[in-house]
């Protein structure tokens, strides 16, 4: 395959990826965990929830990072791509 059509699809794989995780990011789910504190309810079953709310927050945290990691990758993939068509040559 072409390496400046592999770079341009690489491209947009990576802004797929940064869109995802913005929706993500973006989705809210924090909000539950402030409104399951004491002020909501008491007891076990609270505090597990809370606890079970703070683990979900914290592997989106490590998803959305995870997914703007691998769009970085694609980003440098494609530029080694680039330069690679330049010495050959091929243009950009």
């Amino acid at each position: 395959m072409d390496p400046i059509v592999q770079a341009r699809e690489l491209r947009r794989r990576a802004r797929s990826l940064r869109r995802f995780a913005a929706l993500v990011e973006g989705a809210q789910l924090d909000a539950l965990t402030r409104l399951a504190g004491d002020e909501t309810w008491y007891g076990p079953t609270a505090a597990a929830f809370l606890e079970d709310c703070r683990a979900i927050d914290r592997l989106i945290d490590d998803a959305v990072d995870g997914l703007r990691r691998a769009a970085t990758r694609l980003d440098h993939e494609a530029r080694r791509l680039d330069q690679a068509a330049l010495a050959r040559g091929l243009g950009a």
